[in-house]
């Protein structure tokens, strides 16, 4: 579900670049991904083995807010390299028997058409109540680490005092699941 890369990431350069990539959340509050340009951009990448280079996109994750657990729609993993990582907790949960999760077209409540929904909640598949989920493992990230995460499995992000804005360059997958791209880190060299 989550792996800390064992080398550091500190102090990498990026810029947005035009076009937002995604965001999922309300009036402004949640998770953007944006895409950016980086000199770092081969350091980021030397992660994987090259010839998985095209099936990675690299964004920067900005967290503006509290999140409920969730699902990630399809991007299956993703490599979370902790510019600003704030005094946050990742939680990864398992449903409870039972449980009930919103779907997208659920979770507005007010009426927008059909391009601002999707547009609100482009890339989450499920969103879940904290008392339909049951915590199973979580970490605290520090600048400069790198986490692989599976984000098809019901995560989200806690603050462990008052929430401050969080930001990582995410290296993210639509094609290549958790341990898949454990493997390619392996190959690399970047865990154990």
């Amino acid at each position: 579900m989550f792996v800390k890369l064992k080398n550091t990431f500190d102090d990498l350069i990026y810029t947005k670049v035009p076009g937002l990539e995604s965001f999922a959340g309300l009036d402004g509050k949640g998770v953007y991904h944006n895409k950016i340009w980086s000199p770092d951009i081969d350091r980021i990448y030397s992660v994987i083995p090259k010839k998985y280079h095209e099936d990675f996109y690299l964004t920067i994750m900005t967290i503006n807010s509290v999140l409920l657990p969730h699902r990630d729609n399809d991007l299956i993993s993703t490599i979370n390299f902790y510019v600003d990582a704030g005094n946050c907790r990742t939680v990864f949960y398992q449903e409870k028997e039972g449980a009930d999760f919103w779907q997208p077209e659920n979770i507005i409540t007010r009426p927008k058409s059909k391009l601002e929904v999707e547009e609100e909640v482009a890339y989450v598949k499920a969103v879940y109540d904290l008392e339909d989920v049951n915590e199973i493992d979580s970490f605290i990230a520090k600048n400069g680490e790198a986490w692989l995460l599976d984000v098809s499995e019901i995560h989200n992000v806690v603050p462990l005092s008052e929430f401050t804005t969080r930001k990582a360059i995410a290296l993210r997958t639509k094609k290549y699941g958790y341990i898949e791209v454990l493997d390619m880190l392996k190959e690399t060299g970047n865990v154990v």
